[in-house]
């Protein structure tokens, strides 16, 4: 069984019979087991920057002594790059 889930529910599926009217044709999906197993939720693979500040992962400083207004420094010690909320 696939690992990757959109692979697996692509596994999961068939093609019914074709109805065609007209110049459309649809093919419906059908699930091969109608009761699948449940799927365990996925953590996101990264942290939003309020939590990667909270937890020491990120740090934001300025550039140098002399600062510059548009400019910040920012050192990011964690496995994957933080995201900004929206």
């Amino acid at each position: 069984m696939p690992t990757n889930p959109v692979a697996a529910a692509l596994d999961a599926i068939t093609l019914g019979p074709a109805v065609i009217v007209s110049n459309l044709t649809m093919i419906p999906l059908l699930r091969r087991n109608p009761e699948p197993e449940p799927l365990e939720p996925l953590e996101p693979a990264y942290l939003v920057l309020d939590e990667a500040l909270a937890s020491g992962l990120v740090e934001i400083t300025e550039v140098s002594e002399q600062g510059s207004v548009p400019d910040l420094k920012f050192i990011n010690r964690g496995p994957n790059p933080p995201r900004r909320r929206e």
